[in-house]
């Protein structure tokens, strides 16, 4: 799945599993205005971070370099791709998951007072991510640090304190990301460093066989190739979700004032018989 489709089904299950209002299931407890707006963001961060196992991927980019040096990003990126043994491997498996929330765990016991300076830290470096994939980095150097800085300082005040919420946030972002590679033909090695083969012959099996490749990788690509028309397809329908939820979390819109308007028998009544 492509970089700006990740983040943006990770946008989406945050607002589905944390949202407050009739269009959410509201199963996850993030609060409500900003502090569900937070916690959205940095979901939509984490489902990136799976892919910050190459230092020549997109993201490794995000921020950019400072003077000779490597960018802060870039570091990262070779960082957690020599221990997760190279590019789609150890990040895009169970125990990747496991990996990068026992690092949330950590950085979520960084508090002073009210501020959640550990959320602060994984946020500055999860939006770098996604502006960087959404491509809303812009050409001048100064942004992507400076629109950073900032998500960092409003999750800094508003993400909840609660230490258990960051690394709720980042397996969520996770999860979302390897889930939507699974539904490509690419699929994930989510027993890494396990890789079974698949048995000879399994790849005759009608449906089955698409799920388990001869490199130990799992899925159910239904959504075939990465990049793919079907992709696009179900990312403008979590795009429009994504709508919906904000607006409706923000009191701009009431799904459940549709239902309090009149039926056409009823209009149509009110129009032959003004006086009732």
């Amino acid at each position: 799945m492509m970089g700006g489709h990740h983040a943006i089904s990770g946008t989406a299950g945050a607002l589905a599993l944390a949202g407050t209002t009739g269009v959410s299931l509201g199963v996850i407890d993030a609060g409500s205005g900003m502090s569900l707006a937070s916690f959205a963001a940095m979901v939509t961060g984490a489902a990136l971070l799976p892919d910050a196992d190459h230092h020549n991927a997109t993201i490794a980019h995000s921020l950019p370099k400072l003077g000779p040096l490597p960018s802060p990003s870039e570091i990262i990126c070779r960082m957690i791709g020599k221990i997760s043994g190279g590019h789609r491997h150890g990040t895009h498996s169970i125990i990747g998951i496991a990996a990068f929330v026992a690092l949330a765990m950590l950085l979520g016991q960084l508090r002073y007072g009210g501020l959640a300076i550990g959320a602060a830290i994984m946020g500055f470096v999860l939006t770098s991510f996604a502006l960087k994939a959404l491509k809303l980095s812009g050409p001048f150097s100064v942004l992507p640090w400076g629109l950073s800085l900032a998500v960092a300082g409003f999750v800094m005040k508003e993400f909840d304190t609660d230490p258990f919420m960051l690394p709720l946030a980042v397996g969520l972002g996770c999860a979302i990301h390897i889930v939507g590679d699974m539904a490509t033909t690419d699929m994930c090695p989510i027993l890494y460093p396990l890789n079974p083969k698949a048995p000879k012959g399994f790849e005759h099996i009608p449906v089955l066989g698409s799920c388990w490749d001869d490199k130990g990788s799992f899925g159910f690509p239904i959504l075939g190739n990465a990049g793919s028309i079907r992709e696009w397809i179900l990312c403008l329908v979590f795009t429009g979700y994504v709508v919906l939820a904000a607006t409706t979390e923000a009191g701009l819109f009431d799904p459940g004032a549709w239902a309090t308007l009149p039926h056409f028998d009823e209009i149509k009544t009110g129009l032959t018989d003004p006086l009732g």
